[in-house]
């Protein structure tokens, strides 16, 4: 009953320490401490094959173009918003959201 148990036991660390070795692989390979073979060329870094890689930049450059449209569509929804509800010209709604930003920012409570 004994040898079970130790063999058990055994099986239990040993698969533990594969699956930590396998995230340690893993790590190594994503902060570029490890080089990797990309497209069957030779062995690289990922991250220069990342930088390097005019697809990858073009597909990077279109996801912030994309980021920056949303945030500025929702920044003009928002003004409109606030144009519509206080009654107010847009230029006084910029300003008074400027100053209270640099409020916040200065740490001067309201």
């Amino acid at each position: 009953m004994e040898g079970l148990f130790l063999k058990l036991l055994y099986w239990i660390i040993t698969n533990c320490l594969y699956i930590v070795d396998s995230i340690m692989e893993v790590f190594g390979v994503l902060t570029g401490l490890n080089q990797v073979q990309v497209d069957g060329g030779e062995d690289e870094y990922l991250l220069d094959y990342m930088i390097t890689n005019a697809n990858l930049q073009r597909i990077f450059m279109t996801i912030a173009a994309i980021g920056l449209a949303v945030a500025l569509m929702f920044t003009i929804v928002s003004l409109a918003k606030n144009v519509v509800v206080r009654k107010k010209g847009a230029g006084k709604i910029a300003f008074q959201f400027l100053i209270t930003a640099n409020n916040d920012r200065q740490g001067v409570k309201r």
